[in-house]
């Protein structure tokens, strides 16, 4: 499946949703319940970003249909204030705490 985006000045973009989930699956970490930062390219194949990665990949995860998305966002709630360091949360629509 394929996602289209198109606006006026932009060049279109097609997004691979099973790509994308592909992508993003493989880098689980159960022993954590959280995504790692990459795959092969070190330190980032060790390395484990709260926000802004898990904070993100937990949304998109969610958006593709994942089971992961639930146990990513339950690590990060239970164990890491949510995720929230006040400078991604926007994306998502939260807005920063006052």
């Amino acid at each position: 499946m394929y996602a289209t985006t198109a606006r006026p000045g932009v060049a279109e973009c097609r997004v691979d949703d099973d790509c994308l989930l592909s992508f993003l699956e493989a880098q689980y970490v159960p022993e954590a319940g959280l995504l790692m930062a990459a795959i092969v390219a070190y330190p980032d194949n060790v390395t484990i970003w709260i926000a802004s990665d898990d904070l993100l990949a937990a949304e998109a995860l969610a958006v593709l249909g994942s089971p992961y998305s639930r146990i990513v966002s339950s690590q990060l709630k239970d164990k890491y204030g949510g995720g929230i360091n006040v400078q991604y949360e926007v994306l998502l629509g939260i807005d920063p705490p006052s």
